[in-house]
């Protein structure tokens, strides 16, 4: 029976050594947990937040991306109509030139067939007048065009109240220009 006593009390001592190493480590983890469940506690939220952030900013950016695509379609549109209008001036200005040079030609004979000082003008002279004006012609409408070119990469609006202009255009006046 000693034996079975001194058996039982080192089971219970085992025991007591084992119940004392669970409730340390239990203890321990306790411990641990309650540090973490703070930073958890932080850590879900920031992530709660993030996702309803995430949310908004990517409505935003469709918002955004949306409003690009349209700008971009107006600009494609007024560039299109833009350079219909540019043909449209070109072929106005054509026809300016052709309707100019008859009303030259006509006033030649009007001013050869009206008077006997106006005979005497040779007809190279008429034609090299003519020549020197269809060059002169030429040359305004290739500036013209140059200053166009130039004008419609930079036009801005004019804000200022002192100006009569309300469209998008140069303030050749003396007005700020934004």
């Amino acid at each position: 029976m000693v034996e079975l006593t001194a058996e039982l009390e080192a089971l219970r001592e085992s025991c007591s050594t084992q119940k004392k190493r669970i409730t340390d480590a239990m203890q321990s983890m306790l411990r641990d947990l309650s540090e973490i469940s703070p930073n958890y506690a932080n850590a879900a939220k920031k992530v709660s937040n993030l996702e309803s952030g995430s949310g908004d900013v990517t409505q935003r950016l469709e918002a955004s991306e949306k409003e690009l695509a349209e700008c971009r379609l107006q600009l494609q549109q007024n560039e299109l109509k833009n350079k219909t209008l540019q043909e449209t001036i070109a072929e106005q200005e054509k026809t300016k030139r052709q309707l100019e040079e008859q009303v030259d030609a006509l006033n030649e004979k009007l001013a050869a067939s009206g008077g006997d000082v106006e005979t005497h003008v040779s007809d190279e002279a008429k034609e090299q007048h003519t020549k020197q004006v269809a060059a002169l012609r030429d040359e305004i409408a290739q500036k013209s065009k140059r200053i166009e070119e130039l004008t419609v990469g930079s036009v801005r609006r004019c804000t200022s109240t002192c100006c009569r202009f309300s469209c998008i255009t140069f303030c050749f006046v003396s007005c700020e220009v934004d």
